[in-house]
């Protein structure tokens, strides 16, 4: 018997964390949430194990290889394209025998070996694992006939269209005959577009089972596992190695701190899980915060209830509140408090004494460019689009302009806020000039964009200044089309 982990996604919804990491390499404990997923397979027998991923896929192909250490075989399909959830499972060749499938986000301890007993004496093609939650609308929900065989599905119904507690947790395990329905070399998806045709033939069952399981392809979701693993483990205290603690550290259980960490005198830290490589310099004090590796804390930070990703560095006295996520390799300035419920994308540098809330948006290149005018007049992804914040008496927020293409920019320019343009062009700050070079790949309109910079325009002059040039090269690279 072989599994499959559907790990291609893009994690759009644990955005900023998955621009630089795809969403199966988060850390949990430290660890990634693949690791536990391979953990649990080969905890049922399953050995043979295939990853269908597509997104930042040499991470992962990376950090596990051939699965030797973790006494798995781990294969990894070649998928031209995304093929959807199911459309990748097809896309897998030699299926000859009974199929696990497991999404890349689970953690659970379902009983997978009653799953599959009920599957074999079922006698369908497809047994999907259900269970009972209290919020089935967040989810595909199932009703059941007294056999099992699945009545009625619905994906992610709306809330009062809610006819069955029982949702899909993603887990399935199928018959290679029901892999016929899928097409070749199209995007397909179990949910959408395969559980359909198995109902209606009359071949698609449902196990009721319970344990454990969270998506953590969600933050509520990942945090609900850290909290599982924590309490299931026991863990009180948890130290890496080459860790070094100063004096008068407070350390209230429970704690997991990484390798090569550092934490300076008079520090408080509980109820955290702190990376490899990190530094919390002194009189800090951080609360059930989640900080990934390789991030510096200031002296005299508070934390409480939030997530700092990979590489960030801070100066003192900085401040994150409840629920609020800081992209990777961010950098932030003295004395800059962050409001609850915020998210800062990948490589801001936030400016001392600022006060940010909401979401603080800035482009991140998920494409080469292909140095044609048609290329440079494409319209980019939403992750890759330009996101015009500002600041207001020290106040950072998001003016709700959002540019997709030079056109779409030099449109924005007129009627966006000249607070806007000065805070994108702050200190050595050039925004306008990076996205235009790395996502745009225009070099010509990077270079004009330098120079304005250089100028030292202000006001109307910046903004007439700008237009005209981002017009000026559109019209340019129209007539070269």
């Amino acid at each position: 018997m072989k599994a499959i982990i559907l790990a291609g996604g893009t994690g759009t919804r644990f955005r900023p964390l998955t621009f630089t990491k795809p969403k199966p390499m988060l850390p949990l404990l430290n660890r990634p949430i693949l690791h536990y997923i391979i953990q649990y397979l080969r905890g049922h027998g399953l050995t043979d194990i295939y990853l269908t991923t597509n997104y930042l896929k040499d991470q992962i192909m990376k950090y596990f290889g051939d699965g030797s250490s973790y006494g798995v075989n781990l294969f990894y399909p070649v998928e031209e394209n995304p093929l959807g959830t199911a459309g990748s499972v097809k896309n897998i060749k030699n299926l000859d025998d009974t199929i696990v499938v497991i999404q890349g986000d689970n953690i659970t301890d379902i009983d997978l070996g009653r799953l599959i007993n009920f599957h074999k004496n079922s006698g369908g093609l497809c047994t999907i694992a259900v269970m009972s939650v209290n919020d089935p609308w967040h989810y595909g929900i199932v009703e059941l006939e007294d056999i099992g065989k699945v009545k009625r599905f619905c994906e992610k119904p709306p809330l009062g269209n809610c006819f069955s507690n029982l949702i899909n947790t993603g887990v399935y395990v199928l018959e290679p005959k029901a892999l016929k329905f899928i097409p070749e070399n199209r995007e397909f998806d179990f949910a959408k577009d395969m559980f359909p045709i198995l109902l209606e033939k009359g071949s698609l069952y449902g196990c009721v089972v319970d344990g454990f399981w969270t998506d953590v392809g969600k933050v509520d979701g990942y945090i609900r596992a850290l909290e599982w693993m924590l309490e299931k483990n026991k863990i009180g205290i948890s130290i890496g190695e080459n860790v070094e603690i100063g004096k008068n550290v407070e350390i209230i259980e429970p704690i997991v701190i990484g390798n090569d960490t550092v934490i300076e005198n008079n520090c408080i830290v509980g109820g955290t899980v702190i990376g490899n490589g990190c530094k919390i310099k002194e009189n800090s004090d951080l609360r059930n915060s989640i900080l990934f590796e390789n991030s510096i804390i200031g002296n005299g930070s508070i934390l409480k209830d939030c997530i700092v990703a990979e590489g960030c560095v801070s100066s003192s006295r900085l401040e994150i509140n409840q629920n609020s996520i800081v992209g990777p390799n961010c950098n932030i300035g003295i004395n800059v408090r962050i409001t609850p419920d915020s998210r800062i994308w990948p490589n801001i540098h936030i400016s001392q004494n600022s006060i940010v809330s909401g979401n603080i948006m800035k482009f991140f290149r998920m494409s080469e460019s292909k140095g044609d005018p048609k290329w440079y007049l494409r319209r980019v992804l939403s992750g890759e689009a330009f996101y015009f914040n500002t600041s207001k008496n020290n106040h950072v927020s998001y003016t709700g302009f959002r540019a997709n293409t030079l056109i779409d920019f030099s449109n924005i320019l007129e009627r966006v806020e000249i607070q806007s343009l000065h805070y994108h062009l702050r200190g050595n700050i050039n925004d306008f000039e990076q996205w235009v070079r790395l996502v745009i790949g225009d070099a010509v309109l990077a270079w004009d964009f330098q120079k304005i910079k250089n100028e030292m325009l202000f006001a109307d002059e910046l903004r007439k200044k700008l237009i005209e040039k981002t017009r000026v090269r559109v019209n340019d690279l129209i007539r070269m089309m």
